[in-house]
């Protein structure tokens, strides 16, 4: 149960990261404005991907894949420890 907790708070913690963090927004801006200027043939790929970013519930359900497979690595738990931090905060906060 303690890891189940751990990957909820993870995959929380690395989609606020990315679809809300400031440290993340350049980016976030950068892939909108690319979605709005673009007119090439692949422009369908980027407009998903713009919404992936933008979105927390859209971003959890991706990251939630690469999480599960990712919580297998032994070394990984340095890398996710934070991010889960980063989730209990969101959870508290919101």
């Amino acid at each position: 149960m303690t890891s189940f907790i751990y990957y909820i708070l993870t995959v929380i913690g690395i989609g606020y990261f990315i679809t809300s963090s400031d440290l993340m927004k350049p980016f976030r801006m950068a892939v909108s404005k690319l979605n709005k200027d673009l007119d090439l043939p692949f422009k369908w790929i980027v407009d998903k991907f713009d919404g992936v970013i933008n979105c927390i519930y859209c971003c959890s359900f991706w990251l939630g894949i690469g999480v599960y497979y990712g919580m297998f690595i032994p070394e990984s738990s340095y890398i996710f420890y934070p991010f889960s931090v980063m989730g209990t905060i969101y959870v508290i906060k919101n």
